[in-house]
């Protein structure tokens, strides 16, 4: 069970990385302003942002409204690392720099606590926005609708998180402090560059090996999908996927004793099947990707994407090998072969004949 010792200082400490969002920042500040709880702190950490983000908000660090700290770019899972460093609250919430909270979000979310002081985390659901902040029904790229994760698990659940993140957002969540400091790291968040987009499914593993979450049936988060940056951030999310079930997995190898409930047998299990699931997830989506890229090249698009996704490809390929025998492999490595040599051809520079 986790104490639930009070700790000097204001109850919540908001906690918002923020890089290159800088007409973003202000409207995702207002819906904490909105907080029907006013109990908190806000610690905005600059994450080398290039923008002019620190004049945006050079008003609020002046009149103490915020608490401004400023780093190299790390990363935000080194953002929020520091800004817990920096945190004096009972309770930890982390909010994106371009996503919004419902005003009652922290008030209900305080008082769950209070009534189960056993729970490390609680958290609600999300709902979708796009970048104007409009309801959305967020679309991939096959032109069909992407569904918010449905599965709302309560209790124990280590079991559930080794089988999937079904939290959007770490804005949907209230994360007690001294659960973080149990897991006696010296950062909650696992920083390396490997895991980034996966950091916070790493975190929500940790914690539920020694702790339950508490789910509550209302929404907490309004989150902003940007069309712009979704191809780049899948390819990421296909590397740090594998890398967080390696990690877990050796983790599990490296711990004979069970946790989270599980037996290590049965956590070792599950966490194989889930390794095993994620790279055949991982090659079906990236082989149908790498076909949809060739497509757009072909139409005029951006021969770089193809580049991008062979060489996501070739890293699974190393890692998986029976797909060389794949002839959607196979295909697709043709084509990108012939493009590669059309734009050779396309740049190769003619050089004058010495006409001396």
């Amino acid at each position: 069970m986790v104490n639930v010792g009070a700790r000097p200082g204001p109850c919540v400490s908001v906690i918002i990385p923020t890089y290159k969002h800088r007409d973003l920042v202000l409207t995702t500040l207002d819906s904490v302003w909105s907080q029907t709880f006013t109990q908190y702190e806000v610690i905005v950490v600059n994450d080398g942002s290039p923008d002019d983000t620190e004049a945006v908000l050079k008003p609020l660090i002046e009149s103490g409204r915020i608490r401004y700290v400023v780093q190299a770019n790390g990363g935000q899972a080194s953002a929020r690392n520091r800004g817990i460093a920096e945190a004096k609250g009972e309770f930890i919430a982390l909010l994106d720099d371009d996503d919004l909270w419902l005003p009652d979000k922290l008030e209900w979310q305080v008082q769950a606590f209070r009534s189960h002081p056993e729970a490390a985390a609680v958290y609600g659901r999300a709902e979708a926005i796009d970048e104007l902040g409009k309801d959305t029904v967020p679309i991939g790229e096959d032109g069909k609708p992407l569904t918010l994760p449905w599965e709302t698990p309560t209790g124990w659940v280590y079991e559930a998180f080794l089988r999937q993140n079904w939290i959007l957002s770490p804005g949907q969540c209230l994360i007690r402090r001294t659960a973080l400091d149990a897991l006696g790291e010296s950062t909650p968040f696992d920083a390396a560059p490997e895991l980034r987009g996966c950091d916070d499914w790493d975190l929500w593993c940790r914690l539920a090996e020694a702790h339950t979450f508490l789910f509550q049936d209302r929404v907490a988060l309004r989150y902003r999908f940007h069309s712009a940056n979704a191809s780049r951030d899948i390819f990421q999310m296909h590397r740090s996927t594998l890398f967080m079930c390696n990690k877990h997995l050796n983790r599990a190898l490296a711990n004979v004793a069970g946790v989270g409930g599980l037996s290590a047998r049965r956590r070792i299990k599950l966490l194989r099947d889930t390794d095993r699931e994620a790279r055949r997830w991982s090659a079906h989506d990236l082989l149908h990707r790498a076909r949809t890229l060739y497509a757009r090249v072909n139409m005029g698009g951006d021969p770089a994407l193809v580049e991008t996704s062979l060489a996501l490809l070739s890293y699974l390929l190393r890692t998986q090998p029976k797909y060389w025998l794949s002839p959607y492999v196979l295909w697709f490595l043709a084509r990108v072969y012939r493009v590669s040599l059309i734009r050779r051809s396309r740049n190769r520079v003619s050089v004058p004949a010495d006409v001396s």
